[in-house]
């Protein structure tokens, strides 16, 4: 049952990235130019290695794929992202937004900790060098 639990997590937590990474991809020059308006340099390029982070480590993640090296990435990013675009501090309309990110930073730790259990690529070993 365990290992069926950590899949289900796996999925539930995996999806909120994979959801926003290909609505990124739909909408791609839109996705951009809204970085550009935030003043974010190199916008394009920004854009495509948040693409890559959200879609890619969230198709990991929820394959179980180097579990630990993408959960640490995917909360830093998060924690970076929660704390540039959703401060709350000088928008208190921003406050739900930043305690949701921070609840998803929580779930990519405790699933750092944990590692992605049997239903996994890491757990199949057919990576092990």
């Amino acid at each position: 049952m365990r290992n069926y639990l950590s899949l289900i997590g796996r999925i539930f937590l995996s999806l909120i990235f994979i959801v926003h990474g290909t609505m990124k991809v739909m909408d791609f020059e839109h996705f951009w130019h809204g970085l550009e308006l935030k003043g974010v340099p190199l916008a394009p390029m920004v854009s495509i290695i948040v693409v890559f982070i959200e879609l890619g480590g969230g198709l990991a993640i929820l394959i179980g794929f180097y579990t630990r090296f993408f959960t640490s990435i995917m909360a830093i990013y998060l924690l970076g992202v929660t704390l540039v675009y959703y401060p709350f501090w000088s928008d208190t309309t921003l406050f739900e937004d930043f305690m949701r990110n921070l609840a998803i930073v929580g779930g990519l730790i405790i699933e750092d900790y944990a590692g992605a259990g049997k239903n996994s690529v890491d757990d199949s070993h057919v990576f092990d060098v």
